[in-house]
C-alpha cells in the first residue's frame, strides 16, 4: 500500500463536485470530483475554504512569510508511469535544473527533466514558483507498491526498486539542485548542507542506518 494526500471526505467540510476543475482560467483539466480534497490540485488554496483549500493556502503563506528561496516536493509514482525518475521544475528555475540534471548523469543517475504545465493548474511546482519568491521542484522516483497487484511486494527490500535507491535519488536529486542554485547565487544567499547521505552510502548502508 502507499499514503495517500488526499483528505477524508468527512474532514473536508464540503461534498466532492461531481467535476473538479481548478479556479485559475488556465486551467483546462476536469478532474474526478474527489481531487478536490487532493492537496497537491488546491493551490494556492483559500483562506476560507474547504480542509484542502485552507492547507494548500496555509503551505503558500509559510513560503513567503519563511521567504524561502527553493522549495521542493517529494513524491512518488507508478514504475511504468512517464514520470518515474523525474524532476519537474517551474518555468522559472528550468535552467536550474537542467544543470543539476548533469550533476545527476555524473552519479550515474538518469532523471527526466519536465517544464511545469501552463494549464495543469494545483499542482505544487507550478503555483508555489508562481505565486513566490521561491524556485520549486518536484521529485517524482518510482515506487514498487504503485501497481494494480501488490500482492507479495516488498516495498523496502524490493529487487529492482529498494526503498535505499529511491531516497538516495530523492536525496541526490535535492543536494544537485541545491548545488546549481548555489552556483548563481549570490554569497549571502547560498544554501548549505550537512551531513546529506550519498545516494551510494544509502544504497549500500540502506535507509535505516541514516535514521535517529
Amino acid at each position: 500500500m502507499y499514503g495517500s494526500r488526499r483528505t477524508k471526505a468527512f474532514h473536508q467540510g464540503a461534498p466532492d463536485p461531481e467535476i473538479y476543475r481548478h479556479p485559475n482560467p488556465k486551467a483546462d483539466e476536469d478532474l474526478p470530483g474527489t481531487e478536490t480534497r487532493n492537496l497537491n490540485r488546491a493551490y494556492p488554496g483559500v483562506a476560507d475554504g474547504t480542509l484542502t483549500q485552507r492547507m494548500a493556502h496555509g503551505i503558500m503563506q509559510l513560503l513567503t512569510s519563511e521567504r524561502v528561496s527553493v522549495a521542493f516536493d517529494f513524491h512518488e509514482a507508478g514504475p511504468e508511469s512517464r514520470l518515474a525518475w523525474m524532476v519537474v521544475a517551474n518555468p522559472k528555475n528550468l535552467g536550474t535544473a537542467a544543470a543539476a540534471l548533469f550533476d545527476l548523469e555524473a552519479l550515474g543517475l538518469t532523471m527526466k527533466l519536465e517544464r511545469s504545465s501552463d494549464t495543469f493548474r494545483g499542482l505544487s511546482h507550478r503555483e508555489w514558483g508562481d505565486a513566490t519568491d521561491a524556485q520549486a521542484y518536484l521529485f517524482e522516483t518510482p515506487s514498487p507498491s504503485m501497481v494494480n497487484d501488490t500482492k507479495g511486494v516488498d516495498v523496502v527490500n524490493d529487487a529492482k526498486l529498494p526503498l535505499s535507491r529511491r531516497v538516495g535519488g530523492q536525496l541526490a536529486s535535492f543536494a544537485a539542485v541545491i548545488a546549481a542554485y548555489n552556483a548563481d547565487a549570490a554569497p549571502a544567499s547560498r544554501i548549505a548542507l550537512a551531513d546529506v547521505p550519498a545516494m551510494a552510502d544509502m544504497q549500500k548502508a540502506g535507509v535505516g542506518a541514516f535514521l535517529r
